[in-house]
């Protein structure tokens, strides 16, 4: 007997010298799949939870978040490059907004201890849309890489933590002022700790 399909064939003799097949219809209900059938069979995608990304060793400013221009209060925050307009953004639980401080994000990016972690993933940029975002935690001060779409998912998924905003996210000096200030401050900062 063996399966062809939805049927089972079975060869049925009937006599020395009349064999037939004979077609049984699968049962409705299999208690166990094969393995093989299980690797096959698409499994709906759950919401991804952060042990579905991958922790980066990057040190982590105590400021980057407010360098890269996120004015929120979430725990958790992902970077990344849209294409055309080229355009740095950040993406909360709550709401997606572009950066003016894609200049800061240059800076950390291409730092000599950050960019051998970074190399390998498609953060965004040119004329392609972000494959994979850095994800921010901001209670353990930890970036985390994902898929662009599970990270998404992610932070639609996450309970509302509100994390204490030391600012309004309004200033009060000029934006290309703050950008080439807090550049200085997170590349000081990576150098400090490389010593």
């Amino acid at each position: 007997m063996f399966w062809l399909g939805d049927h089972r064939i079975r060869l049925v003799t009937l006599g020395a010298s009349d064999t037939r097949i004979q077609s049984l219809t699968k049962p409705r209900v299999k208690t166990s799949i094969s393995a093989e059938r299980r690797r096959e069979s698409p499994i709906p995608n759950p919401t991804p939870t952060i042990i579905d990304f991958q922790p980066l060793l990057i040190p982590v400013p105590p400021m980057i978040e407010e360098a890269f221009g996120y004015t929120g209060c979430s725990r958790f925050v992902a970077f990344f490059l849209k294409p055309r307009p080229l355009d740095f953004s950040w993406c909360d639980p709550h709401e997606s907004k572009p950066s003016a401080c894609g200049s800061v994000w240059l800076t950390f990016a291409q730092h000599r201890r950050v960019h051998p972690f970074l190399e390998h993933f498609n953060l965004g940029g040119g004329d392609s849309g972000a494959e994979q975002w850095l994800l921010l935690d901001r209670v353990k001060r930890q970036f985390l890489v994902g898929g662009a779409s599970k990270v998404a998912a992610f932070l639609r998924s996450v309970p509302h933590e509100i994390l204490s905003a030391e600012g309004d996210g309004t200033d009060s000096e000029p934006g290309d002022v703050i950008q080439v200030a807090m550049s200085a401050m997170v590349r000081s900062w990576l150098d400090e700790e490389d010593s």
